[in-house]
């Protein structure tokens, strides 16, 4: 196949299936297809995207009574590995299916954040079920290292501004009168033997674990982990065994 270049400017508006195949090595350099934009001055960002994607079920048009379980998608991502990687080493090389950075590279910006997921149910419609993000991670094979459904990762390297800061911020917004939110985490199972422990603290140093030895009502502790209500500081106590 001989490949092509394509420069458009302007609108470019293709009705009907659009298929692209190319084939090189990689590198620092080496793109697939490249879309550029560079938005004008004025008071309103750019917020319907520099690329669009919609799908759209007309009301006409319904799932039958038939439907095989699959939704309709937006988009869908697959990036798959069927190399053998054994140049020289044990495992090389990997494989990701999305790679996304939101960046600020000027000053005063108000903020940056990297995505903004929503799952929404219009006033007065019906569905069974309503998940903003579902994560799962599957194993069928060797995993030599670890396996893990979120990976959370902060690294804030100037703190100068005294800016709060927190792994994890879970928040309950309903503005019309709903009754409490009924846990702020929930775990359960339908694995054989489900989860070993709740926490793993990693060290008894900065990790908001502590080694404690007192007791409590003759129970010993092992350890206690430190909390926070508004700008009180407290400490959660963890046995050293089952209080009988």
């Amino acid at each position: 196949m001989t490949p092509v270049t394509k420069k458009f400017t302007g609108r470019v508006s293709i009705r009907g299936k659009l298929i692209v195949h190319h084939s090189e090595a990689g590198g620092d350099s080496p793109k697939m297809i490249e879309l550029l934009l560079e938005p004008k001055t004025g008071t309103s960002g750019y917020r319907q995207g520099a690329i669009n994607l919609q799908c759209d079920r007309a009301a006409a048009q319904p799932f039958t009574a038939t439907w095989d379980g699959n939704p309709d998608c937006g988009v869908k991502i697959i990036a798959t590995n069927r190399a053998n990687n054994l140049d020289g080493a044990t495992r090389i090389g990997a494989v990701r299916a999305l790679d996304i950075q939101a960046r600020n590279r000027g000053t005063n910006l108000s903020w940056v954040k990297t995505m903004e997921v929503n799952a929404r149910n219009d006033s007065g419609k019906n569905v069974s079920e309503l998940h903003c993000l579902h994560v799962r991670a599957e194993n069928y094979g060797n995993v030599y290292t670890d396996v893990k459904g979120l990976d959370i990762e902060i690294s804030d390297e100037n703190t100068t501004q005294s800016q709060e800061r927190m792994g994890l911020h879970i928040r309950s917004t309903d503005l019309s009168g709903m009754s409490a939110v009924n846990e702020v985490l929930k775990i359960s199972h339908t694995s054989t033997n489900g989860f070993d422990k709740l926490f793993h603290f990693g060290a008894d140093t900065g990790d908001t674990a502590a080694a404690n030895t007192h007791a409590i009502d003759g129970h010993a502790l092992a350890f206690i982990a430190k909390c926070k209500m508004n700008a009180t500081d407290g400490y959660l106590p963890f046995f050293a065994a089952v209080p009988s």
